[in-house]
């Protein structure tokens, strides 16, 4: 993640909701064109990435060894 608005409930994730911006140059020798940056999305889109996996992946409810709760990968297991 590269930065977190918890008032808005966003945050902007690298790689991801990239969209392109139209820049003019603002002044004399500066260059103006298309460049691509990552756009803010609501927190509650974003996925939990599992490493076994290597994606996004959703989460269940699980228990370690000591009894307590933990999230676990709905696909292969893993815990989170």
């Amino acid at each position: 993640m590269l930065e977190v608005s918890p008032k808005e409930g966003k945050v902007i994730v690298q790689g991801v909701n990239i969209v392109s911006r139209h820049l003019r140059p603002r002044r004399q020798g500066e260059a103006g064109g298309i460049v691509k940056v990552e756009a803010p999305m609501y927190a509650c889109k974003v996925m939990l990435y599992c490493s076994k996996c290597n994606k996004g992946v959703r989460a269940k409810a699980g228990t370690n060894s000591k009894g307590e709760k933990i999230r676990v990968c709905a696909k292969c297991g893993a815990e989170l």
